[in-house]
């Protein structure tokens, strides 16, 4: 797991590094070591949420993005991360 890094789309140079959890929980055990976070099991089949990953005050769920920011670490769901940050190309660094 390698988290990439992502900017502001509204300040450049805002810059953040961000892991987006996978369905499949594949990456959730590294995701938790990087953002000193803890993987919790919750929900039931038909609920749909079979894992939360705690960082601090803060948990996220299949498909959310753990940022590490200038504040610390948080949590953002696909679509909020989409509409504030972009992915940093080799070419932009």
């Amino acid at each position: 797991m390698t988290p990439s890094r992502y900017v502001m789309k509204t300040d450049p140079s805002y810059v953040v590094e961000a892991v987006q959890l996978h369905e499949s929980d594949t990456n959730w055990a590294e995701v938790a070591d990087w953002c000193g976070g803890d993987v919790h099991m919750d929900g039931s089949p038909a609920t749909g949420i079979f894992s939360v990953l705690v960082v601090g005050n803060d948990s996220g769920v299949h498909g959310d993005w753990i940022v590490k920011q200038s504040g610390g670490w948080f949590v953002w769901d696909a679509d909020g991360f989409a509409h504030v940050f972009h992915l940093v190309t080799e070419a932009a660094r």
